[in-house]
């Protein structure tokens, strides 16, 4: 079963400013996640505040995003590692 995704506005915006091939490597992992949104070698489960959430590396860049539905994802949040899962 192939899932979909939605961007949230603030993750749209983030995604927008970030670089064209970072743009580029972060739809094709979107991409590759709409295979399997819980491949263990692409994505992880999150815990503590972030319970529900789950992370996906792109470099040094991380997805945040929630399964919503039977075939839909969310992007929560596109960023640095840094500073991601500070967000609120």
């Amino acid at each position: 079963m192939r899932f979909d995704y939605q961007f949230t506005r603030p993750a749209e915006r983030r995604l927008s400013r970030l670089s064209a091939g970072d743009q580029r490597r972060v739809l094709a992992r979107l991409e590759k996640l709409c295979d399997d949104p819980f491949a263990t070698g692409v994505s992880k489960a999150l815990h503590g505040p972030l319970t529900g959430v789950r992370s996906s590396r792109v470099g040094a860049l991380r997805i945040l995003y929630e399964i919503r539905g039977a075939t839909l994802f969310a992007v929560l949040d596109v960023g640095p590692r840094g500073d991601i899962y500070k967000r609120p």
